[in-house]
């Protein structure tokens, strides 16, 4: 029987109740129930009409991929605590920092340029939005406003607040300003300023709730993508290089290793996968397996020199990674096949082996060949 998935949003109170009702169900013997039990109890009682509340909930947590309820009752609570949902602010804020922080930030929702032009517009046009608190301060990249209120109280750095409930580094990484957008943009000596009074170079949300972070170092990627400065900074200062949703950041229409090579650089593919793999346990992948997915996406969208950088790496060429569903559960060489990616398929552009014909030939240098149909 296939594991469950949670909701993307899971409610404890909501779990409880189906542990309650599973409970009634196996007590009154339901077939469908007592097979449950069978498959996700370790050692189910041996009169099922004693089974108690803790094995149906124990069943239920396994049923959805925890070794326990309290693995996950823990993992509730921390979506509880980091679900955040910006794109769902309304528009048209009751306060001008409040507007002006709304329409300057990617949320992943209603995301417009000409929400970005009417950001910038305030903030020429508003001589003190920038100073008016440490957020608009960050969003804006405005140095001596920063100065101004760390200089006050350095734990603001941590603090969150504004629109959104995010930290000041989460509003200058997400920041779709730039340098041209007002005076003195200058995100990256905001940043530097911001860790040097303490805040988390890992800090993040969880975007309604999904197990995929989005942190700093996503934002930095994805609002700043034109330049790898804020992503090294945040790197060199301790944000964990294993980021998924930074990951899928680069996941776009060009064959670029450099902000992969950065990566791993900083420890993408090792060590045990950082503060938000920690917290959220079993619904977020493992180093090794986001490094299994590169090469896969690189095989399947025909990049050969991501494949060589992931390959160089010492990934398992035969794994799936977190075995996404469009992928089918093919390898990365069975994916360059079937979708022709002959640069791939053919040694990486350059990367080495290779010869032959057909199935006998390799996923950018590494021979495969593809199983019996």
């Amino acid at each position: 029987m296939p594991v469950s998935r949670l909701p993307n949003d899971p409610n404890l109170e909501q779990l409880k109740n189906h542990a309650k009702v599973l409970q009634c169900f196996v007590r009154a013997g339901v077939p469908e129930a007592g097979e449950l039990v069978r498959e996700f109890h370790p050692r189910p009682p041996g009169d099922l009409t004693e089974f108690s509340r803790a094995d149906a909930q124990l069943v239920i947590a396994r049923n959805c991929g925890f070794a326990s309820w309290a693995k996950l009752r823990q993992y509730v609570e921390v979506v509880t605590r980091y679900a955040r949902s910006p794109h769902r602010e309304a528009v048209g804020a009751s306060d001008l920092a409040s507007e002006f922080l709304r329409l300057a930030c990617l949320t992943h929702g209603d995301d417009d340029p000409q929400r970005w032009r009417q950001a910038a517009e305030l903030l020429a046009a508003h001589s003190g939005l920038a100073a008016a608190s440490i957020f608009t301060a960050a969003a804006a990249g405005d140095v001596s406003a920063a100065c101004e209120w760390l200089a006050g109280d350095p734990s603001l750095a941590r603090l969150e607040g504004g629109p959104h409930r995010w930290e000041p580094l989460l509003y200058l990484a997400y920041s779709a300003l730039d340098e041209g957008d007002g005076a003195g943009c200058r995100h990256v000596d905001v940043a530097r300023l911001l860790l040097d009074a303490g805040a988390d170079p890992n800090a993040g949300y969880l975007w309604e709730g999904l197990p995929s972070p989005y942190t700093a170092l996503t934002g930095a990627f994805g609002s700043h993508g034109g330049s790898l400065d804020l992503a090294r900074l945040l790197l060199e200062r301790g944000a964990d290089a294993n980021d998924s949703q930074a990951l899928y950041e680069l996941s776009g229409a060009h064959d670029d290793p450099g902000p992969l090579e950065l990566l791993f650089a900083h420890g993408l593919g090792r060590g045990t996968g950082g503060v938000w793999h920690a917290r959220l346990a079993a619904a977020h992948p493992t180093p090794a397996q986001l490094v299994e997915d590169e090469l896969v996406k690189a095989a399947a969208d025909n990049w050969p020199r991501r494949a060589r950088l992931v390959l160089d790496h010492g990934v398992d060429v035969d794994g799936v990674g977190t075995n996404h569903p469009i992928f089918e559960g093919h390898t990365a060489y069975e994916l360059a096949v079937l979708n022709a990616s002959t640069d791939v398929v053919d040694g990486g552009g350059g990367g080495g082996g290779g010869g032959g014909g057909g199935a006998g030939r390799s996923c950018a240098g590494v021979p495969r060949r593809l199983p019996a149909r």
